[in-house]
């Protein structure tokens, strides 16, 4: 069978990453995987991806910024491959891709009808929404009327979390029907690793942890949907009621929000506790020597760094919103607040820097909910499980 997985472009981020764990283990499984996306900076990961036995080609043209022109070569870029490649299911990520894509399909499959050739079949995985949290109300609302209109040509609506299918389903997005939750899947092997006593990080940061000290911590894109603006307002609460060197704040990420959030620790004379480290490729290192991890997010699918965190062994703060409540369960596996909350953040960071026996028992719950199975047996989270469901979910077609 050939699936062709379309994403707008291939960064840092977990849609990518789901592409292509996706394509990997499908190809392990025997499928025939071709790979698309449009120009970024995380095509010198080409080699690698190529060594995995996964075709990778470039779509010039597909860029995520509205751009008309571009659009419409790209549209008629990927009915190109369609027809060239002729894949049995076409597998669209993101909005971009998504767009363009699902309508190149709708017209191929016109086109191949009235020629009695066989249709390909259509699969979205949208890795969340952008109905809130991105944009303001305009582009909110076009985004959803273009989603909404565009699910008519999908045959399976992929989830990322229970949560985003509701609040879709809610707005109108597609229907009960064609929608599935399938996590994505993250390589726990590889999170193995790093949860090996004695393993150094291989940054050129020096941090050092002082005896005693508590590092609360962070890893996220600096754009303003990560709410990274939340967690250093609340941060400068909580030093402003606790000794000096008790805690660090360690944000991992880089991003257009960065100069001016290090410019708000600055004038609050908090910036020797609030550490900005910048883009790290090895995150899982300084997770590792995190002990209270905040994913302060206005909009997220899953949270796959909430997951990474729990895996560590660490306890975790959340927004409550789309997707983070079925990754966390409020004062079990972890604590929520609400999503843009800068005070109920610190109250609830305070509350476990207070109490070491809450963290540790907010670190055992959320380690076994993550390692919870699903119905195959294969961890819930898991790279193999996501990758199983999908097998199940094509051959289904």
């Amino acid at each position: 069978m050939r699936i062709l997985h379309l994403i707008t472009r291939l960064d840092v981020g977990g849609s990518s990453e789901n592409a292509i764990l996706s394509a990997e283990g499908l190809v392990r499984k025997g499928f025939e995987i071709l790979l698309a996306s449009g120009p970024s900076s995380a095509l010198n990961l080409s080699e690698k991806i190529r060594s995995k036995g996964i075709r990778l080609t470039v779509l010039p043209d597909l860029v995520r910024e509205i751009h008309p022109l571009k659009d419409l070569k790209a549209f008629f870029q990927v009915l190109r491959l369609l027809k060239e490649w002729k894949p049995d299911i076409l597998h669209t990520h993101s909005s971009k891709a998504g767009f363009l894509g699902r309508w190149a399909a709708w017209l191929y499959n016109k086109v191949a009808s009235h020629k009695s050739q066989v249709a390909i079949r259509v699969v979205h995985t949208p890795h969340g929404h952008v109905f809130y949290g991105y944009f303001g109300w305009f582009m909110s609302t076009l985004f959803l009327c273009l989603e909404k209109a565009t699910a008519w040509v999908t045959d399976v609506l992929v989830a990322i979390s229970e949560g985003e299918r509701q609040e879709s389903l809610e707005r109108g997005m597609g229907r009960s029907e064609q929608w599935v939750v399938i996590p994505s899947g993250i390589d726990f092997s590889e999170v193995q690793n790093f949860c090996l006593p004695g393993r150094r990080t291989k940054s050129k940061i020096n941090l050092v942890k002082e005896p005693g000290q508590i590092w609360v911590g962070t890893v996220a894109r600096l754009e303003p949907v990560k709410g990274v603006e939340i967690l250093v307002e609340a941060a400068i609460q909580v030093l402003a009621s606790v000794p000096y060197d008790y805690v660090r704040f360690l944000i991992v990420g880089d991003g257009q929000e960065k100069s001016r959030l290090e410019a708000m620790s600055e004038s609050a004379g908090v910036s020797k506790q609030v550490i900005f480290v910048g883009y790290q490729k090895e995150v899982l290192d300084f997770m590792r020597a995190m002990d209270i991890y905040v994913q302060p997010s206005l909009n997220e699918g899953m949270g796959k760094t909430l997951i990474l965190a729990q895996r560590l062994g660490i306890p975790v703060v959340a927004s409550r919103v789309c997707g983070i409540p079925d990754m966390v369960e409020d004062e079990k596996s972890g604590l929520l607040v609400p999503p843009g909350d800068p005070e109920a953040l610190a109250q609830a960071i305070s509350q476990l820097l207070r109490d070491a026996e809450w963290r540790a028992r907010l670190s055992q719950s959320g380690l076994a909910s993550v390692l919870r199975q699903d119905g195959s047996g294969l961890p819930y989270f898991s790279a193999d499980s996501m990758i199983s469901k999908l097998e199940r979910l094509y051959i289904k077609m």
